[in-house]
């Protein structure tokens, strides 16, 4: 029993330690950029040895790799939270409000923006990134596929529709939210759901 207790805190110090890093990598990509930090600046600022990042991490765009696959699940995770309190009836509103959240999201958090890029979808879909979370973001994915079920709207590849949806939006909006191009991201929505239901709904066609 108590070697069981002894093994259950050394790994919850050891994810202690890699969520340490996790957010000071995230804290200093913010305020400095991914050029400018390096693995020093990393271990210095979670309060860790050197050696430790290594056990976690191959180098820097490894960490990097992870901190995007985390904060994407993050976006994504409210999307859903946000459609369970509102629930809208149709499918396709549904869409468009985790959609509108995620954007809304990036509007308040541009220094995230700045860290994901146009790579909103890598999250969800990149092999490497959603093993590094350990398939956490494949419950978005799942909740789309049960609704496209679920909807009178022929689909017969949810997750290439909903890749499709997530680049759009992710890289045009990357460039209306920090460049206002080519205009601003509250103009450009208007535009952009039209898009997405003309996607929903191609396969009628």
């Amino acid at each position: 029993m108590l070697e069981k207790e002894e093994k259950t805190k050394v790994s919850l110090k050891k994810e202690d330690k890699k969520q340490r890093l996790l957010d000071a990598a995230y804290h200093l990509f913010v305020e400095k950029g991914f050029r400018d930090t390096t693995i020093q600046n990393i271990v210095d600022y979670a309060g860790v040895a050197k050696g430790t990042f290594y056990l976690y991490f191959k180098d820097r765009y490894d960490i990097q790799e992870h901190v995007i696959a985390a904060q994407a699940y993050q976006l994504f995770q409210h999307a859903i939270e946000a459609i369970a309190i509102q629930c809208p009836d149709r499918f396709e509103d549904r869409v468009i409000m985790a959609v509108d959240h995620i954007i809304d999201e990036l509007m308040e958090n541009r220094d995230l923006l700045h860290l994901i890029r146009k790579n909103l979808s890598a999250g969800l879909f990149e092999p490497k990134l959603v093993r590094l979370l350990e398939t956490q973001n494949s419950e978005f994915i799942k909740v789309f596929e049960q609704d496209c079920k679920a909807s009178n709207i022929p689909i017969s590849n949810p997750q290439l529709m909903l890749f499709m949806i997530i680049e759009l939006a992710g890289s045009s909006c990357y460039n209306c939210i920090l460049h206002g191009q080519p205009m601003d991201i509250m103009e450009y929505k208007p535009y952009l759901y039209k898009a997405i239901k003309a996607i929903l709904h191609m396969e009628e066609l």
